[in-house]
């Protein structure tokens, strides 16, 4: 599991954090898999407040998830970010691959999981103020769901950067705006904000799939899954 600490305060996601859930999601494509289902935890509503409480808590999450997954014999691949929302503080948004078929199963295990072996113990009355999670599951079909849950999941990258991770010259495109992301301030915090799952975060590191510059801008479309798509083919 990658770490969850920051040393020093940030303001947003990083133009490295942002180029490495870019990676992780065309790689992940490459080998066939769509990362579209859609989980968001809103921690203050289980009592969950304090930075470093919501990092240890979601850790706990994460790694729930890949035992689930490798005991149901799915590769854990996922994206997260965390946010800081003016209404209900902070919260997390994963992206993962989960096919529909597998959907009842994980929602029930999110019911039980993440009060009895995230949270321990579980404050008194927490589940009556809201909906701590929700889940949606978009099929895994093609990347449209995808790569817009990836510009919601990113948007708060740092509006200044450009497509080579310096600031943005005066008349440049900024990052945000090659992707077409709004940015929205996510709030200032000292966990990390942003990563990706140990398994893409590897292959990411060994392959140039997804590699984003001055002349490859982020493309949010289907060509890394028609490149698997197309050899799986011939």
């Amino acid at each position: 599991m990658l770490t969850n600490s920051c040393a020093s305060r940030t303001s947003g996601i990083s133009y490295g954090q942002f180029v490495a859930a870019y990676k992780a999601l065309a790689v992940a494509n490459a080998q066939g898999f769509v990362i579209d289902a859609a989980l968001d935890v809103t921690w203050s509503l289980y009592d969950i407040t304090a930075e470093s409480d919501v990092a240890l808590s979601q850790a706990r999450l994460l790694a729930a998830i890949e035992c689930w997954f490798k005991d149901h014999g799915l590769p854990a691949l996922y994206i997260w970010a965390i946010e800081e929302g003016a209404t209900f503080g902070l919260h997390s948004h994963i992206t993962m691959h989960l096919p529909a078929a597998h959907e009842g199963g994980f929602r029930n295990f999110l019911s039980s999981c993440l009060p009895e072996r995230v949270i321990d113990p579980l404050p008194d009355g927490a589940l009556s103020r809201g909906t701590p999670f929700m889940l949606q599951v978009n099929g895994g079909e093609t990347t449209y769901h995808q790569w817009r849950r990836f510009q919601y999941t990113l948007k708060s990258i740092d509006p200044r950067v450009g497509l080579t991770g310096a600031e943005a010259r005066s008349g440049e495109p900024t990052l945000a705006e090659t992707c077409g992301i709004k940015p929205s301030f996510g709030g200032f915090m000292h966990i990390d904000r942003c990563s990706v799952a140990p398994a893409l975060f590897s292959a990411g590191v060994r392959s140039p799939t997804g590699t984003i510059d001055s002349d490859n801008p982020p493309a949010f479309d289907d060509r890394f899954l028609h490149c698997y798509l197309s050899s799986r083919s011939r």
